[in-house]
C-alpha cells in the first residue's frame, strides 16, 4: 500500500481519494477563531473534515475530533478549565 504525504498534511492512499471540497474547506477553516460559551478564545489548528476538527484554546489546551458546527456555535468547552476559573 503506497501512501503520499501532501503539503497540506493529509496522508492518502492515492490522489484520487482526495475530495477537493475537503481540501478547500481545510484551507479556509484552519486559523478560524471564535469564542466559546465559557468566553474563551479558540482556534482551529487542524481540519480533516466536518467531524474531525482540532481546536486550540488561548491557554494552550488542545482538543481533538470535534465537530465544526459546534465550533461555529461556540459549544466546544475547554475540558482543562477548572470550575474556579
Amino acid at each position: 500500500m503506497n501512501t503520499e504525504n501532501l503539503s497540506v498534511g493529509l496522508v492518502v492512499k492515492n490522489y484520487r481519494e482526495i475530495n477537493p471540497r475537503t481540501l478547500r474547506a481545510r484551507e479556509e477553516r484552519i486559523g478560524m477563531k471564535n469564542h466559546n460559551n465559557q468566553g474563551i478564545l479558540m482556534e482551529i489548528i487542524d481540519y480533516n473534515g466536518f467531524n474531525d476538527v482540532t481546536v486550540k484554546f488561548d491557554d494552550g489546551s488542545i482538543v481533538y475530533k470535534r465537530i465544526f458546527s459546534k465550533f461555529v456555535a461556540g459549544k466546544i468547552n475547554n475540558p482543562f478549565l477548572s470550575e474556579d476559573d
